[in-house]
């Protein structure tokens, strides 16, 4: 799939494109995040679940790292904001998170770009004005012609 660019003007929107970039997602997958703060990452995790037939609340796994959400898919949200090296990532166990079920979504995925992770998709967001963001989606690993899709 070649690179998509999208434009959102809008909180709403971006869940809305979050929620149709889902139907191209499927378990098992790896989604990570890029781009600065405030560019609406967990505004797009948000979609994504939704979508997901998530109904719990989605918050930001700052702390805690990891969340699990439970939905038709269930959705883990891992938040690598404040990890700043490899190492720790190997100590956390991120890279033993691959579960057939699940679709993993990275939030600052290119902090830790070298630790190799099975991202399929990358997802950037990019601030423009107070409302806008400049959205780039990436399949860095082509599916399968026959992969079933969510």
């Amino acid at each position: 799939m070649p690179v998509e660019r999208v434009t959102s003007s809008s909180t709403e929107e971006t869940d809305r494109l979050a929620g149709e970039f889902v139907r191209r997602v499927r378990p098992g997958d790896w989604v990570g995040l890029t781009g600065p703060l405030g560019a609406g990452k967990s505004v797009w995790v948000r979609g994504m679940a939704r979508a997901l037939g998530v109904t719990d609340p989605v918050v930001s796994p700052s702390f805690t790292l990891v969340n699990v959400y439970r939905g038709q898919v269930n959705l883990c949200h891992v938040d690598l904001y404040r990890l700043r090296a490899v190492e720790e990532v190997i100590d956390f166990g991120l890279d033993t998170l691959n579960d057939e079920d699940t679709v993993v979504v990275v939030e600052w995925a290119e902090r830790l770009s070298e630790a190799k992770l099975p991202f399929r998709w990358i997802v950037d967001l990019q601030r423009t004005d107070e409302t806008r963001r400049n959205i780039t989606v990436d399949e860095l690993v082509a599916a399968d012609a026959e992969d079933s899709r969510l």
